[in-house]
Formats: C-alpha cells, structure tokens, sequence
C-alpha cells in the first residue's frame, strides 16, 4: 500500500459506540438513509452504496459495520483492475445462492461467478460444517482452511494457498473467538494474535489492494453494561487490525 487510509461506513450507526476508533483520521460515509440493506440488497440500493463510496478513492482500509452488510466486500473486488486472490478470514463461507438479492450470505458466490479478474478465495477459519455450503462449480476455486488446519501449516504453506501477486483481504470478526470479539452470527476459536499474524505475513510476500473488516455487533442505544463491555472488546480489535495494517 502507498499510502493508508480509512473509511467508515455509517449503516445503522454501530461505530458510534467506538470512539476511540474515531479519534483516527477518517472518511465517514453516511449510509443510515438508505432502506433494504439490512443482510439483503437490491441492485439498485448497491449501486448508491458505491457511488456514495466513491470506490475510484477506495481507502486502504475499511470498517463495513455489521456482518449483515458483508456483502458490500463485492463492490471492492468489482472495482479490482487487475487479477487477484480474496484471502476471507471468516466463520461462515458466504457461497449461498445469490439471487434474486445479493445478501450477506451470497456474495461470494456472486464474485465467483461474475468477476473474472477473481481468481481464487482462500477462506481461512471456517469450520469445517459449513464447509458443504460451497456449490461443487466453486471447488477448484475455493481453498478452504480450519483453525485447526491453520495451527498444523507453516508460512510457507500459507503463502502457498494464495496464487497471485495482489491480494484483497476481508476479515469478519466472527473468525474470533469470542474472547476477541462479539457478533450477532456464530463464531469461531481463531485468536487475535494470530489473526494478526497472518496478516504481517501476507503483507511480507504479497501485495494487499484493500482490506475491510466487519462483525460489529448491531447498534443498541439501550444497551446494558454487557453490550458496552462487547462493544469495548470489538474496539480493542479493531484498533489492532488498523494499527497492523498501517504498517504494511
């Protein structure tokens, strides 16, 4: 990367509980207005969510909000120039059927159907039961690794898993454990150090075109002294992910 940046975007105003995150330099993209986002998405709804992010000043890094608006990792890899790997930390491999609405649960799928300059994603973290939810057409194209598999894998197997030069990376926070993080899907037993550290490895060895992150828990202006402490803890990782990647 040569330069870091950092957008926000402003679905159903999760981030305002993190204010620390705030305090660092950012773009804030409002999209608090905009109806059917929630986990489902017409075309004509994404569409407004790209011009709005201006997606030819893509930022280095990105903070998507909630799991339910993964989907919006697609526009990112729609507006790729070049052929590359999504390296995906996440539970669940987001391979359902993307129509007639992309969702948060289909948008991969979509990639891999629709973007050519897609060549492989590499899903790390998922376990292994979701593993059958990758259609059969994907499979030459999808390399899945578990947490479990990832412990018994060198670098160099890592980095062997990614086949091109440029990478994008989208990270949901449910690959964590949840000592790390707090979702609203099921979560994994990935920890933030390790997360962490296959970050600075991709980052020795390959070129990262963008990284986004999502897996907030879902806005509650009521929320107890639990959903504070949740809140503070997905701070914290957030926090991490950003200062790692500003020193790629």
């Amino acid at each position: 990367m040569m330069r870091f940046d950092v957008t926000v975007l402003n679905f159903d105003g999760t981030y305002h509980d993190q204010p620390h995150l705030l305090q660092n330099k950012h773009r804030w993209i409002d999209l608090s207005d905009l109806t059917q986002t929630n986990m489902y998405c017409p075309q004509e709804t994404l569409a407004e969510i790209a011009k709005r992010m201006d997606l030819e000043n893509q930022s280095c890094l990105t903070f998507i909000g909630s799991g339910n608006y993964h989907y919006v990792t697609y526009l990112f890899l729609q507006n790729m120039k070049e052929p590359c790997d999504l390296v995906l930390f996440d539970h669940h491999p987001d391979t359902g059927r993307p129509y007639p609405l992309l969702s948060c649960g289909s948008w991969v799928s979509k990639a891999l159907s629709q973007l050519p300059l897609l060549q492989r994603v590499v899903i790390i973290g998922l376990h292994p039961k979701y593993s059958t939810f990758i259609p059969p057409q994907y499979f030459n194209r999808v390399r899945v690794v578990s947490t479990a598999n990832l412990f018994k894998s060198s670098e160099a197997k890592i980095l062997q898993w990614i086949k091109t030069d440029k990478v994008y990376i989208s990270i949901d926070k449910d690959v964590l454990d949840p000592a790390f993080a707090a979702t609203n899907w099921d979560q994994g037993n990935m920890s933030l150090s390790s997360l962490l550290e296959m970050l600075e490895t991709i980052s020795r060895y390959k070129q990262i075109l963008g990284i986004d992150v999502c897996g907030e828990l879902p806005y509650n202006p009521l929320g107890d002294m639990a959903y504070t402490q949740a809140v503070r803890k997905n701070e914290r990782a957030n926090q991490a992910i950003m200062d790692i990647a500003s020193s790629f």
